[in-house]
Order: C-alpha cells, then sequence, then structure tokens
C-alpha cells in the first residue's frame, strides 16, 4: 500500500476534506486515486477536486460532503480583522454548485473564484470550524491566535488550524471539534502571536 495511506484512511473517517500538500499535476492525483482504490476500497468514495484560483488540490469524502450539503452550517465565519460575519452567500453557492460522485475520479471548481471565496471555502472543505474570509481588509499586526489540534490516538492529525484569542473561548471550540471528531479525539489548544495573519 502506498506510504501514508493509512494516514488518509484515518482522515478520511473523521474529514470531508484532506489538502495535498504537494504540487503535481491533476493527471498525477487521478492516477494516485485509481491506484489507491485497486489497492484499498476504503477509497472508492474518495475524489480528487482541484481548485485552479490557488492551484491547490483537495481529497474529498464524497457521502461525508453530502452529509454536511447543501447547508455547511457547522463552520463559523471570520473576518480577518477578527469579527464574526454572516456565511458568505458567495461561499455557500459555490460550495452547493459542486456536484461530485462517489463514481467521479476528478473534478475541477470554476477558475474566476476570488480570494475571498477560495479561503473560506478551503476551510469549510478541511472541516475547520473557523473559516477567514479576506475582504480587502488590511491584515492586523501582532494579532494573538489559538492553534488547535485534533489528534487520534497514536499522534495522527486530523486538523489544525488558527483562531483569534479574543473571537470564541477555547471551550466552545474544543467543545465543538469533539462533536464533530468524536470525544476519542484529543484537542490541543496553545496561544501563538504572529507578526501578520497569513490566510
Amino acid at each position: 500500500m502506498y506510504r501514508g495511506s493509512w494516514k488518509l484512511i484515518q482522515i478520511f473517517l473523521y474529514r470531508t476534506g484532506y489538502l495535498v500538500d504537494t504540487f503535481a499535476t491533476r493527471i498525477i492525483f487521478e492516477k494516485l486515486l485509481v491506484a489507491l482504490r485497486e489497492k484499498n476500497p476504503l477509497f472508492k468514495d474518495v475524489v480528487h477536486l482541484y481548485e485552479p484560483t490557488a492551484d491547490q488540490s483537495f481529497f474529498i469524502n464524497v457521502p461525508r460532503f453530502h452529509f454536511r450539503a447543501p447547508e455547511f452550517n457547522d463552520t463559523i465565519y471570520v473576518s480577518v480583522s477578527g469579527y464574526l460575519i454572516s456565511p458568505p452567500e458567495n461561499v455557500l453557492n459555490t460550495l452547493q454548485s459542486i456536484e461530485i460522485r462517489a463514481t467521479d475520479i476528478s473534478c475541477t471548481l470554476p477558475s474566476d473564484l476570488p480570494v475571498d471565496v477560495t479561503v473560506p471555502l478551503a476551510a469549510v472543505l478541511l472541516e475547520y470550524p473557523i473559516a477567514y474570509v479576506p475582504h480587502g481588509a488590511i491584515l492586523p499586526e501582532r494579532q494573538s491566535l489559538d492553534v488547535y489540534e485534533c489528534t487520534l490516538s497514536g499522534g495522527v492529525t486530523i486538523v489544525k488550524f488558527s483562531c483569534p484569542s479574543s473571537l470564541v473561548s477555547r471551550e466552545i471550540i474544543t467543545q465543538s471539534l469533539r462533536l464533530r471528531f468524536g470525544m476519542d479525539v484529543e484537542v490541543m489548544c496553545m496561544s501563538e502571536t504572529v507578526d501578520r495573519l497569513i490566510l
């Protein structure tokens, strides 16, 4: 079996999407997914989703994606200046327009999506409870963040993200993560001050 495929299997038991942190062509990801499907039937419900604006590739758990659709109401949207905002209509419309089936190998999003759609869209696909929405605002300097990491026993990280410390209490986010991923997931939180928020 491919190295790392067991980690992917564990992640897909808990998450809708996995951001592939490597640069390769769509064809390579499609071939990889075909090979993984041949090796393990758990990958039969996984599809490659390509986001061309940021040149990002995701592996998507199709049943989990459809379970969360069409509302995707388990995400809090935050402006880059740290204020809660309503779910952006253009993000929800893009999510609802994604037509994927487990029989697909790959799917491509429109190439003209603006950054105020692609950034929160990625957060929703990755099941981050917090999605930053850049609206052309100046990013604040020296921002205090709470960095959350959820791990399975054995140390496999299933999600890691940050949230402005002043926005939502740690207890609320920790509880939402346990409700989302299960009580057996360990949730760690540490504070960090960054010079500039990177999306």
